[in-house]
């Protein structure tokens, strides 16, 4: 959970993987009224189309930020606040619950 926040900062998580490859990365991620919209990515690679975390009420889903390629060990993942909906609290948070990596074919 990713609290006070602002657009134009990014946090790094270290996301550890048994194998290199490319893989289909799953994000399960909170919503609510004061999160914030971010671009996602990993090890350098171009981030994720901006993702709107906006929600009347707290929620939670599963998110497909696609295909990435990842090194076997610690890889860093990016979290990058580009903004908020304009109704939203401007608190700009961010709450991870899971990731699952699908190793790709």
């Amino acid at each position: 959970w990713w609290r006070d926040g602002k657009p134009g900062d990014k946090l790094v998580l270290e996301v550890p993987s048994a194998e290199a490859g490319k893989y289909r990365v799953r994000a399960n991620l909170t919503k609510a009224v004061d999160y914030g919209t971010v671009r996602i990515g990993f090890n350098d690679q171009p981030p994720t189309e901006p993702i709107d975390r906006f929600n009347r009420g707290v929620a939670h889903d599963l998110i497909d930020l696609g295909e990435f390629t990842l090194q076997k060990g610690p890889n860093r993942m990016t979290v990058e606040i580009v903004g908020a909906r304009p109704e939203a609290v401007k608190k700009y948070m961010f709450g991870l619950d899971y990731l699952r990596l699908e190793k790709s074919p």
